[in-house]
């Protein structure tokens, strides 16, 4: 639950609420309120406070108004505050030059209010916003639940709900699935307790909603080790989802220490076609994961042979392509203990190239060639034939395939 500070100015009670400094960290969240009217110790004031508070000051107590500002910028920086509002009136009649400097140099929103301005009114303005912003959470989520893993196109009640949330039918979207690589372990290693789960889950939710905020419509549900998100494809081009998205993966690795893998399905402009969408990015992050690849972002449409594969309904026809052309190799080195498959694949992906898969493999070029000779005989197929090395290919394919 979460909103950024730019969206304070839209609040009734903060009309008159001016920007004196840190305007580039208008982005960061405010996750709750503080408001201090004594302050006598900045460090005590601070200690309580975890991360995504707004802190308002109405100045009473302080005695070196300098000293303990600069102070109290470099706690909220510290501690990861939203930011800090200052009553200007008979305590605050100005904020120093030095810390307007300082907020702007941390970019550390700092704000000024008129003191007419009840406090009262300020506090419960934000405290509501950020309840409704829960709310619409709660109704974004209860929205992507349906629309991605039940049924329920044509809904009424379906319709009425992404009416209630902002969501476009007329444009297309398309759905991004970020898998938290290894959360298992990372829980495990640093002894993350069950009751910070949740708390980290929404942290990850708070960066990609700052880090992508100018065009990030919020349309995004957690489950277990992944957050799917449904990204409008008119606003997002490829380019641009790809940038954000990598910028993303920087972050989430910086603030919180985890890689991310991102699979991205197709741009859909039909209801019933989000799953679709959904499945496809799942689909991708399957691939990305069966080539032991982290910290990645695959497009379904790019995925080239795999997309093909997965769209082949029966099964049955890719197992008997893959045994028809692997299954003497697979025999063979099982009975003779030879390495006949990893050396065809590896030829393969070298381009046919005899010096390069010679050296990879750590095998004189004479072994190589026989290895090579012996796949021929094994399997009937020339590997100086196009055609048949294209077989070959597409048997690995459906290999890694059909064990994702």
């Amino acid at each position: 639950m979460s909103i950024c500070c730019q969206e304070l100015f839209t609040l009734p009670s903060l009309k008159s609420l001016k920007l004196i400094a840190g305007k580039e960290g208008l982005h960061r969240n405010i996750r709750w309120v503080y408001a201090a009217e004594v302050i006598e110790d900045v460090t005590e004031l601070t200690q309580w406070l975890y991360g995504g508070e707004l802190v308002i000051i109405t100045g009473i107590g302080i005695r070196n108004e300098e000293t303990i500002f600069l102070e109290l910028i470099e706690k909220i920086y510290e501690k990861n505050l939203a930011g800090l509002i200052v009553f200007i009136g008979p305590y605050i009649g100005e904020i120093p030059i030095s810390v307007i400097e300082r907020a702007n140099k941390l970019n550390i929103p700092l704000f000024a209010l008129p003191w007419e301005v009840p406090l009262v009114e300020v506090t419960q303005d934000i405290c509501t916003h950020l309840v409704h912003r829960e709310k619409q959470y709660n109704d974004v989520e209860q929205f992507l639940q349906q629309i991605l893993f039940f049924e329920r196109e044509g809904s009424k009640s379906l319709e009425e709900q992404a009416a209630r949330i902002g969501f476009d039918f007329d444009q297309s979207h398309r759905v991004v699935v970020i898998k938290l690589d290894n959360l298992s372990s990372f829980i495990r290693d640093n002894q993350i307790k069950e009751s910070t789960i949740l708390p980290l889950k929404k942290q990850i939710r708070q960066i990609i909603e700052e880090y992508s905020m100018d065009t990030y419509k919020g349309f995004s549900l957690f489950l277990n080790d992944a957050m799917f998100m449904l990204v409008n494809g008119e606003i997002f081009n490829k380019q641009m989802l790809r940038e954000t998205l990598s910028l993303l993966q920087e972050k989430i690795q910086q603030k919180i220490g985890l890689t991310t893998s991102v699979g991205i399905g197709t741009k859909y402009s039909q209801l019933s076609q989000y799953k679709k969408s959904m499945e496809e990015a799942r689909q991708a992050l399957k691939i990305s994961n069966q080539k032991k690849l982290k910290n990645q972002i695959v497009f379904y449409e790019e995925m080239g042979i795999f997309s093909l594969l997965w769209e082949v309904k029966n099964l049955d026809v890719l197992r008997k392509i893959h045994k028809n052309m692997l299954f003497p190799l697979y025999e063979y080195d099982k009975i003779n203990e030879t390495h006949l498959i990893d050396t065809l694949e590896k030829f393969l992906d070298n381009g046919r190239s005899m010096h390069t898969t010679a050296k990879q493999l750590f095998i004189h070029r004479n072994t190589l060639k026989y290895r090579l000779e012996k796949i021929e005989q094994l399997t009937g197929y020339s590997l100086n034939n196009q055609e048949d090395c294209f077989h070959f290919q597409l048997a690995y394919y459906i290999h890694d395939f059909l064990n994702k």
